[in-house]
């Protein structure tokens, strides 16, 4: 068969592999961190929509309450 790996080459070979690893584990925390920042901007978005809508229906009502006095 071929040579066996020298002691230094060992080294070398698991040193590159657990920077690899190393590099996979950052990458898919980096992408779950930017899934829970998208998640979070969606979710700020849903509540100040749902809070304009709010404001929308009670100015409605108002207007709704007022009209007949304004007539």
């Amino acid at each position: 068969m071929g040579k066996p790996i020298r002691g230094s080459t060992s080294v070398l070979l698991h040193i590159i592999g657990g920077m690899m690893l190393l590099g996979i584990i950052a990458g898919a925390s980096y992408l779950a961190h930017l899934r829970v920042q998208a998640f979070r901007i969606h979710f700020e978005a849903a509540i100040e929509g749902a809070t304009r809508l709010g404001m929308l229906s009670q100015a409605v009502l108002f207007s709704a309450e007022k009209w007949p006095e304004i007539q």
